[in-house]
């Protein structure tokens, strides 16, 4: 029975931008883009490395080298903003045939090699069910900028955000997908890249969004385009890529101007503590601020217990925002002594005050911690991070700061999925040209491939595991922990 794909529009907060994608991009975008490298238990077995199976071709060095590209030259680029005319396609995309989208059909073809699709049964749902128009996505494609026009500062509830462009975009890169790989059964490889082209630009255009959900969203996407394009080189008569996936961007999307950004969200999550080193307030003013910050905590304790939004937080004061005083007073004290506060002035602010400064230093400096992660090397960021602590569960900051660790390892680890992925294309095509200039044959080993460098396993920053199993070259790509999260067996065709 087949179901029509229905899209809509969902809110997003600044912490919960990693869940909301593990919800939506677990309809068939990439269910992997957000697992962590925390240590697995003794007992617990590990992940099965995703192993991909392709028979290749020999095809020597594209001549000119960047005769192809994966984004459009900025030759090819006209003046004005690319954000308009993707929502112009996306309005016409829904003026178009409304059949029923079959789910299940589209699901497996995502599935199938280009060799064993449907051709005629993918034909008619392209041009009959979708109504996608791929001219105005590539004139799109080819603006020089796309600037969606959404910022943390114009978002009054940093819980109620929406992201039309991504949730538009949802439908829209599976039928591309679909076109891409339709036109690699075909042999119609120009009209392949073309394609893939749009979506890769599409993908980082999406990615000039500000927040977080728009990078880690097109990260996600491409990387999925990228197995498209593992099936076009993987074609007999397709030309080599290894310059043009060389000539791919890195980064692919601005992740650390997007952790400054979703920074600013946390920090107006619990407003009280905005100005706390700096605000002259009475000590009653202390103590209102204090019952307000709590009610705003409380409410984001409630947001991660439910997973849903509730009613705002009640205006009245808390009645036990008195004990929760108490307790964490003696904690805050300590702490700003050992900021380097000085300590008769520590002991002159009212208590209330005490615990905000407190609670305020602390997620701001842990905010600065885990920003400066992301510009080391995985595996040293990975130890370092372990470093970090949360604060205790009844603090103030708990739920933000809380979700802002343990979801740090899934944002890094979505800005190197992709180049890794890259870098397997990469080491395929070199392979290719090795094999086409010796007689058909697989390198023994990396190091016999003269003809260009390859790339360095992003995750690890040390070069890809190769060995010969017979005729089956396996290459391999280890996560920080040494753990193989992809493998490629290439068997070259005769």
């Amino acid at each position: 029975m087949n179901t029509r794909h229905s899209l809509r529009f969902i809110p997003l907060s600044g912490i919960h931008v990693i869940s909301w994608l593990l919800v939506t991009m677990s309809w068939q975008v990439v269910t992997a883009a957000a697992a962590d490298d925390e240590p697995k238990p003794a007992a617990a077995k590990p992940a099965r490395p995703e192993v991909v199976e392709l028979t290749i071709h020999p095809a020597a060095e594209a001549e000119p080298k960047l005769n192809y590209r994966l984004l459009p030259p900025n030759w090819e680029r006209r003046p004005g903003n690319a954000a308009p005319l993707y929502y112009r396609a996306w309005l016409m995309q829904q003026r178009g045939p409304r059949n029923d989208w079959p789910v299940k059909e589209v699901d497996a073809w995502e599935k199938m090699p280009p060799e064993k699709l449907p051709v005629k049964e993918v034909e008619k749902f392209i041009q009959s069910s979708v109504g996608l128009h791929p001219d105005m996505f590539r004139m799109a494609a080819r603006r020089e900028y796309c600037r969606w026009d959404l910022a943390e500062r114009d978002v009054e509830d940093p819980f109620n955000v929406v992201f039309p462009e991504v949730d538009k975009a949802q439908a829209t890169v599976r039928v591309l997908g679909l076109m891409a790989k339709l036109q690699i059964a075909k042999g119609d490889f120009q009209e392949a890249l073309d394609t893939l082209q749009i979506s890769f630009q599409m993908m980082q255009d999406i990615g000039q969004g500000r927040f977080l959900g728009h990078k880690i969203y097109a990260g996600a996407k491409a990387e999925t385009f990228t197995r498209v394009l593992e099936q076009l080189v993987a074609t007999k008569g397709a030309p080599n890529l290894y310059w043009a996936v060389r000539d791919f961007p890195t980064p692919f999307v601005d992740l650390r101007g997007a952790w400054q950004n979703e920074r600013g969200t946390v920090l107006m999550s619990i407003p009280e503590l905005r100005d706390v080193r700096t605000a002259q307030l009475t000590a009653e003013q202390w103590q209102q601020r204090w019952e307000s910050a709590v009610a705003h905590s409380r409410y984001y304790t409630r947001i991660n217990e439910l997973g849903s939004i509730p009613p705002p937080p009640e205006k009245n004061a808390d009645s036990k925002s008195g004990e929760l005083l108490v307790r964490l007073y003696p904690t805050a004290r300590a702490g700003l002594l050992n900021f380097g506060y000085d300590k008769a002035k520590v002991e002159a602010m009212a208590k209330p005050q005490v615990v905000l400064v407190y609670e305020g230093e602390t997620l701001e400096r842990a905010c600065d911690e885990m920003e400066s992660l992301l510009l080391l090397p995985h595996g040293e960021a990975l130890r370092r991070r372990s470093r970090l602590q949360t604060p205790a569960k009844d603090s103030l900051i708990y739920p933000l700061l809380n979700s802002m660790v343990n979801d740090w390892g899934s944002i890094a680890r979505s800005s190197l999925k992709l180049p890794r992925r890259l870098a397997g294309v990469c080491h395929i095509e070199a392979i290719r040209m090795y094999a086409a200039a010796h007689e058909g044959k697989l390198p023994a080993q990396l190091a016999d491939i003269k003809e260009v460098p390859l790339p360095l396993n992003p995750f690890t920053g040390k070069p890809f595991e190769y060995r010969l199993e017979g005729d089956v070259a396996v290459l391999t790509a280890t996560g920080a922990d040494g753990v193989p999260e992809l493998v490629y067996r290439l068997k070259l065709a005769r």
